[in-house]
């Protein structure tokens, strides 16, 4: 079962896959300033999904789960951060039988009090988060008042028979406060 607990860099045991994108986009501000504190507001999916069953599929999973609110990031002017996580979600996503575009969701809340420590290094865009004690970080881009993380693969849909059928990436967007 894979167990995604969304702390943005979480556990050890859990390995995210990034991905940096060359953004030449006029929009993107390398100005702006990452001192301060940011607070989760999307956690966008490459496709749609309809995680509480209201008929709705939305691609932002905080509009269909109860948790993950109040996460949040704040970063200090001398190259560290702390991450305070009130929830993880454990997801599962299983494709339905006889189709390709249908899928059947196991969707858990676990509410938890956590915080751990992050240090970051910024030249211009990308910043780089990486977790205190890991030796591997997640690329992050600036664009105003937004920090966008892009994990590709972060979901794998299950098949019938428990094998992997495709992915799903994930955009985790903070908002500076």
């Amino acid at each position: 079962m894979k167990k995604l607990i969304f702390t943005l860099f979480s556990l050890a045991s859990l390995v995210l896959i990034t991905s940096c994108e060359s953004d030449d986009d006029a929009s993107t501000n390398s100005d702006a300033s990452i001192e301060g504190t940011w607070l989760l507001t999307a956690w966008n999916s490459s496709i749609p999904l309809d995680l509480n069953n209201d008929g709705t599929a939305s691609t932002n999973l905080l509009d269909e789960v109860n948790c993950l609110t109040n996460e949040t990031i704040v970063f200090d002017a001398n190259g560290g951060a702390v991450v305070n996580s009130t929830s993880f979600l454990d997801l599962e996503i299983f494709v339905e039988s006889g189709t390709t575009d249908s899928f059947e969701f196991e969707v858990n809340c676990e509410f938890e009090d956590e915080t751990f420590a992050l240090a970051y290094t910024r030249v211009d865009n990308p910043v780089i988060l990486t977790e205190i004690g890991e030796s591997e970080g997640f690329v992050g881009t600036l664009n105003g008042n937004e920090l966008n993380l892009d994990l590709e693969e972060e979901f794998e849909i299950y098949d019938d028979e428990f094998e992997v059928a495709g992915t799903i990436d994930l955009n985790i967007v903070y908002t500076k406060q």
